[in-house]
């Protein structure tokens, strides 16, 4: 984008115009830029979605949730996950349930709480970056940066729900709350750290063969995840010390070190409607002073149009 300004500069100056007629365009360009950077960023799928849905929010309210009600493959899923555990006669106190926005984390977490007796604790509103305290018991948590940032020892079994990305997506966009979120993360990323974070818990893996549902019941000595982790950063000759477990997970993943929210921001996503927008600005103005010239005769030219 720099080099879309420094080329406007550049033809100003070859027609030795001072730099109040340079500042007056690059204002107006920028002006006009951020009208079609807005009418680009509202057509993404997933922010429009967003749009409708708070509209609607407004509009009509939020809808009860005071009752019950089940998605039926998801009934069908936690009818499996009881049934594993009592045939193991495991009884958990505390769940943790992750999977990218949209996998049905927080629909799988009330059906099994539903059926356990136990709470379901949605985490979006907490600091995933800090420890958390899992004191609260008899309780199912989820967020879809549990496993990867937080102690689970006091967890009893972990849930990872491994849904092509694209379906958690098509649904994220169809449900509309949260739609933005499919413009604005990487979601394989989001999800090829998740994997990481699951397959490297002790413990014995049992599928769960009606969904995409992947579960995990604590060992004795616990699920050893950090251990694991650190042991293959050694033998890739890579040093996680004094990192964030998610931190080091992204170093055995993609050999760089990176945590929080913002790693997972997709910022290539908007790079087209960035462009384009300040193309479309820049257009647009010399295209306006062109005009207002006598002969149609402008002082900047088109140098643009082509470009």
């Amino acid at each position: 984008m720099s080099n879309i300004f420094k080329s406007a500069i550049k033809t100003v100056s070859k027609q030795n115009r001072d730099f109040s007629d340079i500042a007056t365009l690059a204002g107006m360009s920028l002006a006009k830029s951020g009208t079609s950077l807005v009418k680009g960023i509202l057509s993404k799928p997933g922010i429009h979605a967003y749009l409708e849905y708070q509209i609607q929010k407004i509009v009509c309210g939020l809808p009860d949730s005071g009752t019950h009600s089940e998605i039926p493959a998801v009934a069908r899923t936690a009818d499996e996950i009881v049934r594993i555990l009592k045939s193991k006669r495991f009884y958990p106190n505390r769940i943790a349930v992750d999977g990218v926005p949209g996998s049905g984390k927080s629909t799988l977490a009330r059906a099994l709480a539903y059926r356990l007796n136990m709470d379901a604790i949605c985490l979006d509103h907490q600091n995933l970056n800090e420890k958390i305290y899992f004191e609260k018991a008899a309780a199912i948590y989820e967020h879809h940066r549990l496993l990867r940032t937080q102690e689970l020892d006091c967890f009893d079994a972990i849930i990872y729900i491994d849904e092509p990305v694209y379906i958690s997506m098509e649904k994220v966009v169809k449900r509309k709350r949260g739609g933005y979120l499919v413009d604005i993360l990487d979601y394989k990323k989001l999800k090829q750290i998740g994997e990481k974070a699951f397959f490297s818990l002790a413990g014995e893996y049992i599928p769960v063969t009606d969904g995409f549902v992947k579960l995990r019941l604590k060992p004795k000595k616990g699920f050893k995840d950090l251990e694991y982790l650190q042991r293959e950063l050694l033998q890739k000759g890579l040093d996680g010390r004094g990192l964030t477990k998610e931190a080091q997970f992204f170093l055995c993943v993609d050999g760089k070190a990176s945590k929080g929210f913002s790693a997972y921001i997709n910022l290539r996503e908007y790079k087209e409607e960035l462009i384009s927008g300040l193309k479309s600005g820049i257009n647009s103005t010399l295209f306006q002073e062109k005009t207002n010239k006598r002969g149609g005769q402008g002082r900047y030219g088109t140098y643009f149009q082509n470009h």
